[in-house]
């Protein structure tokens, strides 16, 4: 089975459809009158921990990939592996969308004088979940095989026997 790496074009919509939305939601509570609370420090400390812990996974990978074949690689744990980094590209995605729509509606609400912390927490969170989509766009890349190691045959590139 071939997964195909993700693309930059499906993860620009994806976060540009979630922009829209959370943009066009806040609007209408903003109209509403209600005030926006300011991203949890915790979402960006959790996001980037996210994003370590994606490169962390697919490390061992890479180090397979790239011919350090001292150890078993499990190859269960090599398909979840991509599997993690491709989800985490699109889920960061979404977030990146998302909190960016809240920085453009929520930040110019507030007096950046009275809440200096709330502009620095917006762009955190933002930040880190970029960091979510680049750290599983790049685990996605360690994890492909090089061209010889892509075929059907057996190893070593002999035929396979008829």
């Amino acid at each position: 089975m071939h997964v195909a790496p993700t693309r930059a074009g499906p993860l620009l919509l994806l976060a540009g459809v979630a922009f829209a939305v959370t943009t066009a939601v806040l609007q209408v509570r903003s109209a509403g009158g209600q005030a926006f609370a300011a991203p949890p420090l915790a979402a960006s400390a959790v996001l980037a921990a996210l994003a370590a812990a994606i490169l962390v996974v697919a490390w061992p990978v890479r180090r397979w990939t790239k011919g350090e074949r001292d150890r078993h690689l499990d190859p269960l744990r090599a398909a979840r592996t991509v599997a993690l980094a491709k989800a985490a590209a699109l889920a960061g995605a979404v977030m990146s969308g998302a909190w960016t729509g809240f920085a453009l509606v929520a930040v110019p609400l507030v007096s950046v004088s009275a809440q200096p912390g709330r502009v620095a927490l917006t762009a955190a969170v933002v930040l880190a979940s970029l960091a979510v989509t680049v750290a599983g766009l790049v685990a996605e890349r360690w994890c492909m095989l090089p061209p010889e190691d892509d075929d059907d045959g057996p190893p070593g590139g002999e035929a396979s026997p008829a």
